[in-house]
């Protein structure tokens, strides 16, 4: 798809043909995609295990585009939650909506002075993520990613490759992955990102003004 898209921007380049997709109704297509996501989580997750977890969740979707998403599914999945930041602000607070330790300081006051015992953030976009644990630590999202390699492998038994880019490598992800029978496919660049995702096709690959409410899901 994203080839596709790139020879036809190229054609229009190339003509220097000026498109306003605005004046051309078919060319927009409204989608929900919402339940059909949730759908697919579902199918990767044990939601069965976080409903009888009993966890206490704080989440901060910094505004973006994560909020009715994952506070949706967790609600859903039967762990408490508390949502912070869960509305549309195009200035994201008035900082940029990272998940870096410095912007999840009133993520992390929540989580120690409530006692909750996790504190869930996502950025603007929500492609990254930052993790508040119940000592009031920030833990890095490479930590989270070793381990998430670790257990699809040695308990999932996930067959397959891993692959990452250079932009997400660390130390600790390679240490994690070289301690399993595993391949990993890098690269440096987005094409090269989607021929590692091409080349492990097949191989169930893993790529790798505030306002709060508190909500439990119903029983």
């Amino acid at each position: 798809m994203t080839q596709a898209i790139e020879r036809e921007i190229h054609a229009l380049e190339e003509t220097n043909q000026k498109v306003d997709v605005y004046e051309k109704s078919e060319l927009i297509e409204t989608i929900e995609p919402k339940d059909r996501y949730l759908a697919e989580l579902r199918n990767k997750v044990d939601t069965e295990a976080i409903g009888k977890s009993g966890l206490r969740i704080a989440m901060d979707p910094l505004y973006g585009t994560a909020r009715d998403y994952l506070d949706y599914f967790l609600l859903e999945a039967g762990v408490e939650v508390k949502i912070i930041h869960n509305y549309r602000d195009p200035y994201f607070g008035g900082f940029s909506p990272e998940c870096n330790e410095k912007n999840l300081g009133e993520l992390r006051n929540i989580v120690t002075t409530e006692h909750f015992d996790l504190g869930l953030a996502t950025d603007g976009d929500a492609d990254r993520f930052g993790i508040i644990d119940d000592r009031n630590r920030f833990v890095s999202p490479n930590i989270i990613l070793a381990l998430l390699a670790l257990y699809l492998k040695r308990t999932r038994n996930i067959p397959g490759g891993l692959a990452r880019s250079v932009a997400t490598t660390s130390r600790t992800m390679v240490t994690a992955v070289r301690s399993v029978p595993c391949s990993m496919l890098t690269s440096s660049t987005s094409s090269g990102r989607a021929a590692c995702g091409r080349s492990q096709r097949g191989k169930s690959s893993v790529a790798a003004p505030s306002t709060s409410t508190t909500a439990r899901s119903p029983s």
